[in-house]
């Protein structure tokens, strides 16, 4: 497991070997997918840190604050690290967040927004209008993209 900000800047990695830019929105919920995937796949979640439901979808919002200062805007560096983020990525950590840029780094940010709070999604499951800062559980998460990957449904984020 790593940091929400380490698996973001995996992600940040990955779209600069396309040659391509990604905004915070972006980057928010491709590490949601990515962490979703993780947990349909392996059973073990990506990062450690919660997953909240914000109006928008799934949120993890020290990551979002890492970010807010790019607006909509591309993320144009590296998020600063902490020492709590030394861990190195496994293989199979690595390897997802990879697979999800290349299945979904391509849709922009409102589009990733739609498919990651559709009626069902762990997201529609927890949200409650007025009700900040709703933790969506991971085993919420975990089925739903372990359904996902059985019935080989790759645009179920």
């Amino acid at each position: 497991m790593i940091t929400s900000t380490r698996a973001a800047n995996l992600v940040l990695d990955e779209a600069q070997r396309q040659g391509r830019t990604v905004t915070p929105l972006q980057v928010l919920k491709l590490v949601y997918i990515s962490h979703g995937m993780m947990l349909g796949r392996y059973g073990a979640p990506l990062i450690g840190d919660n997953i909240q439901a914000w109006q928008y979808g799934p949120v993890v919002s020290s990551l979002y604050g890492n970010m807010k200062r790019y607006g909509s805007g591309p993320v144009t560096g590296r998020l600063p690290t902490t020492m709590f983020d030394r861990g190195e990525p496994t293989e199979a950590e690595r390897a997802t967040i990879q697979g999800v840029f290349a299945t979904y780094g391509q849709f922009s940010g409102p589009a990733l927004s739609n498919l990651t709070h559709r009626p069902g999604s762990p997201w529609s499951q927890v949200w409650r209008p007025g009700v900040p800062n709703l933790i969506i559980p991971n085993d919420l998460i975990r089925r739903h993209y372990s359904d996902a990957i059985a019935r080989g449904v790759l645009n179920a984020a």
